[in-house]
């Protein structure tokens, strides 16, 4: 069950993210506010605070109206969200 849960959250962080780079390239607001959102939200029900609150924040921006400031964030969210991945790719029990 861990184990689709994991690849469940994969799926759609890579989903969200991609959106949020797809929004920020195309200045595409609502998709920027909505996917950060999402993604927020399905960081939260798994604990992975780091990766939602760069989400928070490119939602702030989004929501503000600052696509440049949001763009300031996605070295951050990929960061995150790469060691998130690796993270959950380790067996259980290492660290």
């Amino acid at each position: 069950m861990i184990a689709e849960v994991r690849s469940a959250f994969r799926v759609d962080a890579s989903k969200r993210i991609a959106e949020i780079l797809e929004a920020i390239d195309r200045a595409d607001i609502a998709l920027l506010v909505r996917s950060a959102h999402t993604l927020r939200g399905i960081c939260l029900t798994i604990g992975a605070e780091p990766l939602a609150s760069t989400a928070l924040a490119i939602e702030q921006a989004a929501l503000a109206g600052d696509v440049e400031k949001a763009h300031d964030f996605i070295d951050p969210l990929i960061e995150r969200s790469v060691r998130l991945f690796e993270a959950l790719d380790r067996p259980e029990g290492k660290s």
